[in-house]
C-alpha cells in the first residue's frame, strides 16, 4: 500500500454543519489524507463535526484544528477524546490551542498566563488520558477525577502560533497545527521554535486557505474577501510578524477587512495562501512541505464552492504530490 500524499482537508468555519458529513465522506474518497474540523465561536463544534465524520468514513484521521482548551474543562474535553479514540481507534487527533482572544473575551476566559494555562491544559489531558487519578487546584479544579475508560494512546497536538507557545509545544505535544495563513517564511521559523523545545513526531500539520479553479484569476477573486479577513485578523500575530510587508499589511490590518480587501498587495495573497490553477496549487503545497509542514490541509476559501474544488484539487493537484 502506497504512502497517502501528506495533504488534507480543513472542515468547519463557514461550511454550514448539515454538509460536514457528507463533505468529509467526499474528501475520504478523493484521497486526502487528514480531515481537520476547525472550531471557530460561534460557529459549528469541533467535537460534533468530527464524530459525524469519523462515523461515515473508514481510514482517514480526523482531528480538531483547533479547540480551545479553555471553552471546555479538560476534565470533559479528556472524556471527550477518550470517547471518540475508543469508538475510532487510531484516526483520532485533537488539536487544543487557547483561541483567538475576541472569542475568549466573550466569554469570560481570559487568563492570567496564557502559555500557563495552556501547559496546564495538556498536563491535566496527559494525565486523565493516560488512567492516572488527578487532582489540580490550578485553573481548573480537580478533585480525584479519573476516567473510567481512558485512551493512553492517543496524541496531543498544540495549535500555537507565538515563539515561546511554539517553543512550549515541543515539550509538552505530539505536533503542532498551524493557523490558516502560515506561509513558507513562517513554518522555517517555527520549525526552529518547536525543536527548541523538544521532538513532536507528528510534526508540523499546516492549515492553508485554499481557492483551485482552471482559470487562477477566478481563483484569486473568489479568495480575496476571507483572505482580508483572516489576514486582518491576525496581523498583530507572529505569523505576520516574519513577514517582509508587516508594517504595511499592519496599517492595511487597523483600517478593517475592507480596506485590506481593497488595499493588499497580490503578492500578500501568494505568500500566505494556496490559491490558482491546479498546477499552481501543487507547487505551493511542495513549497510549504519542503518549508517543514508535516501535512498541508486546505481550508476553503469560498465555502459554497468547496465541492467542486476538493474535487478539482483530488483529480489534479493529489497526483502532482504523490
Amino acid at each position: 500500500m502506497t504512502d497517502p500524499v501528506p495533504v488534507g482537508v480543513a472542515l468547519g468555519s463557514q461550511v454550514h454543519p448539515g454538509r460536514l458529513v457528507e463533505l468529509g465522506r467526499r474528501c475520504e474518497e478523493l484521497g486526502f489524507s487528514e480531515i481537520w474540523l476547525t472550531e471557530d465561536y460561534f460557529y459549528t463544534s469541533a467535537v460534533a463535526g468530527a464524530a459525524g465524520i469519523l462515523g461515515v468514513t473508514e481510514h482517514v484521521p480526523v482531528g480538531f484544528g483547533i479547540l480551545s482548551g479553555l471553552v471546555r474543562h479538560p476534565a470533559v474535553l479528556a472524556m471527550e477524546i477518550a470517547t471518540l479514540a475508543h469508538m475510532h481507534p487510531g484516526r483520532v487527533l485533537p488539536g487544543i490551542g487557547l483561541g483567538l482572544p475576541m472569542w475568549l473575551e466573550q466569554m469570560r476566559l481570559r487568563p492570567r498566563s496564557q502559555l500557563g494555562a495552556l501547559r496546564e491544559v495538556f498536563g491535566v489531558l496527559r494525565g486523565l488520558l493516560a488512567g492516572e487519578h488527578v487532582t489540580s487546584d490550578g485553573l481548573f479544579g480537580l478533585v480525584d477525577v479519573q476516567l473510567e475508560y481512558p485512551a493512553p494512546e492517543v496524541p496531543l497536538l498544540c495549535g500555537v502560533i507565538g515563539p515561546k507557545m511554539l517553543a512550549m509545544a515541543g515539550e509538552v505535544a505530539d505536533g503542532v497545527v498551524g493557523s490558516v495563513m502560515a506561509g513558507e517564511t513562517y513554518l522555517r521559523v517555527a520549525a526552529e521554535r518547536i525543536a527548541a523545545g523538544g521532538p513532536t513526531p507528528l510534526g508540523f500539520r499546516a492549515l492553508v486557505l485554499f481557492a483551485c479553479d482552471r482559470d487562477g484569476a477566478r481563483a484569486r477573486a473568489s479568495a480575496r474577501e476571507s483572505f482580508a479577513f483572516f489576514l486582518t485578523t491576525i496581523a498583530p500575530s507572529h505569523l505576520v510578524e516574519v513577514h517582509e510587508d508587516r508594517d504595511a499589511i499592519r496599517a492595511l490590518a487597523a483600517q478593517g477587512a475592507d480596506a485590506m480587501a481593497a488595499g493588499m498587495d497580490p503578492s500578500w495573497m501568494e505568500d500566505l495562501a494556496v490559491v490558482g490553477t491546479p498546477d499552481e496549487c501543487a507547487a505551493k503545497i511542495a513549497g510549504q512541505l519542503q518549508a517543514g509542514a508535516t501535512t498541508v490541509s486546505l481550508f476553503p476559501a469560498s465555502p459554497p464552492d468547496a465541492d467542486e474544488q476538493f474535487a478539482l484539487a483530488g483529480r489534479e493537484v493529489l497526483p502532482q504530490l504523490a
